[in-house]
Parts: C-alpha cells; sequence; structure tokens
C-alpha cells in the first residue's frame, strides 16, 4: 500500500516518440534496441510492467502498462524482458546482456 501523499500506478499507456515506424523499417535492429532499453527503464526505474506493445506508427510506439507492487511482480517482468533479449540475440539485433539483466535484477530487489 503506498503511503499517505505517494501514487500508486495500476496502469497506463504511453508512447515513445524515437520508436516509430520508419525506425522499425530502415533500422530493425535499432528499433529492438531502444524497445530492449526502454522496456528495462520501464521496470527498473519506473516500476511498471508493458502489457502490449502496440503497431509503431509516424509518431512512435505506444506501450500499455501496468504498476508492479511486489517483488514477484518484478521478478516477472525482468524474467519476461529477459526472454525478449534472447530472441533479440538470435535476430542480431542485440549483444548478449545476460550478466548485465542478472545484477540489475539482484540491484532491484536487495
Amino acid at each position: 500500500m503506498a503511503n499517505v501523499g505517494e501514487v500508486e500506478i495500476v496502469s497506463g499507456q504511453r508512447r515513445f516518440e524515437g520508436m516509430t515506424a520508419q525506425l522499425l523499417q530502415e533500422n530493425e535492429g535499432q528499433y529492438v534496441q531502444l524497445k530492449i532499453l526502454n522496456w528495462a527503464n520501464m521496470v527498473t526505474e519506473r516500476r511498471v510492467a508493458p502489457t502490449k506493445w502496440l503497431k509503431p506508427d509516424r509518431q512512435g510506439t505506444r506501450v500499455n502498462f501496468v504498476g508492479l507492487h511486489s517483488t514477484e511482480e518484478i521478478h516477472k517482468a525482468l524474467s519476461e524482458l529477459s526472454g525478449f533479449i534472447a530472441e533479440a540475440k538470435m535476430a542480431g539485433h542485440w549483444p548478449d546482456l545476460t550478466e548485465l539483466l542478472e545484477a540489475t535484477r539482484k540491484a532491484r530487489t536487495e
């Protein structure tokens, strides 16, 4: 439960303006890298997890998200991100950052 004066995020939507349809078409690797970086920031800094990435357009990519309110929810969100990173790595879009992700997970839950 949030303390008095704190706001607890339940759900929402935001737009990542740099993640446009044009970028996806011209440089899919860079688009995927931005998605991973934004996803990691959402989980580790904002304490929210994406539930749906919408189709990019010329204004960017919108993403629906929910708030993370427990350690278990954070672990699940990081596990989903780790899976996406593995897929991106197999597709040649991202270097192996498994160790960095594990260190981030440990630091955030201690």
